[in-house]
């Protein structure tokens, strides 16, 4: 290659060279059900959960880093709104800014609640309604990705091809880097079923996307439609780790269970103020 042909393949090759590596974690739950609290040995509970967010945060951010706090399913067990209002707005300024949770679904029922209260969160249903205290989606970003969250109920009426179609285009509007999907109820089969790669839209989304839901044991994988897929059982972590270098270069993915046996030796210390609030003697 000689001439103007070489010289744009140098600089390109310059460019990408240039670019920096940046990991961004995500880190989701699944079903809680107002389970917050930690056992005597200080394992599992959101006290640990947000200890350690925080450490991975203080890792990778000095590199332009980032961590996504989720939870998909049933946050609470609250029945009443005045039980819903008290289990959230301790700490100061509330527990899901406390912890930092960028999204997270309501069961129908805990949604239904939320609006007789004075809570403001980050919750995200595709269908919410204009009157409703939630969000059809959440665009969140750093200052070199951007991130686009959104909940899904159970399909019922709603064909899945016109649901991927409509999920695609969005992300594509927004523009975003990746995407994540949280389901209240576990559908993930129901959504993706017979579908392959690169059948719905030229913009192709539905590679970029993680989908998180609950399950009875814990499992990570990629659709043959394109998704990653995270089922999370319990009081587990899922953790993804994506690398971007312009794009996405790289995903790895490991569950994790604070302070227990997946982590042994590795002891992170509970965050004390939520120990105090959620203690269980």
């Amino acid at each position: 290659m000689k001439g103007p042909g070489l010289l744009l393949a140098l600089l390109f090759a310059s460019a990408l060279s240039a670019q920096t590596e940046r990991t961004v974690t995500i880190l989701a739950i699944a079903d809680w059900k107002g389970d917050f609290a930690v056992d005597q040995k200080g394992r599992g509970g959101l006290a640990a959960f947000l200890a350690l967010k925080r450490r991975i945060e203080q890792k990778i951010a000095p590199r332009g880093g980032s961590v996504i706090a989720v939870h998909a399913g049933q946050f609470t067990q609250a029945t009443l709104s005045t039980a819903l209002e008290d289990s959230l707005k301790r700490p100061d300024p509330g527990l899901i800014q406390y912890v930092g949770f960028s999204a997270l679904t309501f069961s129908k029922q805990e949604r239904a609640l939320l609006e007789k209260t004075s809570l403001d969160l980050p919750v995200v249903e595709r269908e919410c309604t204009p009157k409703a205290k939630c969000k059809t989606e959440i665009i969140t970003a750093n200052s070199t990705l951007k991130w686009w969250i959104t909940g899904l109920d159970p399909l019922k009426d709603r064909k899945s091809d016109a649901l991927l179609r409509d999920l695609e285009s969005s992300a594509h509007k927004a523009d975003a880097d990746f995407s994540i999907l949280l389901l209240s109820e576990p559908q993930t089969e129901a959504i993706f079923a017979g579908q392959t790669g690169n059948v719905h839209s030229a913009v192709g989304e539905l590679g970029r996307f993680l989908v998180i839901e609950s399950g009875k044991k814990n499992l990570f994988y990629r659709d043959p439609a394109g998704p990653y897929v995270c089922i999370v059982a319990g009081r587990s972590i899922c953790r993804v780790d994506l690398t971007f270098r312009g794009s996405l270069i790289g995903v790895s993915q490991k569950f994790i269970d604070p302070n227990g046996a997946s982590e042994p030796g590795e002891f992170i210390k509970p965050d004390p103020v939520l120990m105090d609030q959620f203690f269980r003697p």
